[in-house]
């Protein structure tokens, strides 16, 4: 497997019909919820390809505010490197939150 440099990205927006936090995903569905399924760059030209790519979902109303973050990846995981952006990834905080 090919070392993915520190300096990773992967594109994360909110889904337009619930709200959800979604990342662009290499599959044919394009948005994935589970953060582990994200597409990760390592090159900062092929994230910005993503971006204007996600932008075009934006237009179809499908999500909305896509943006790139920065991820580490540790034995094949996927971690978001700000605190906030691990919060989005793991889902509701709430206890009680309906998930669905």
């Amino acid at each position: 497997m090919a070392r993915v440099p520190k300096s990773s990205q992967i594109i994360t927006a909110n889904r337009l019909i619930d709200g959800r936090v979604v990342f662009y995903s290499a599959g044919a569905a394009r948005w994935a919820r589970d953060v582990q399924q994200a597409e990760v760059f390592a090159d900062p030209t092929a994230a910005e390809a993503a971006l204007k790519q996600a932008e075009q979902d934006v237009a179809l109303r499908l999500v909305v505010d896509p943006y790139p973050i920065g991820v580490s990846v540790d034995e094949g995981l996927i971690l978001p490197s700000l605190l906030r952006e691990r919060i989005r990834a793991a889902g509701p905080t709430v206890a009680g939150a309906v998930v669905a």
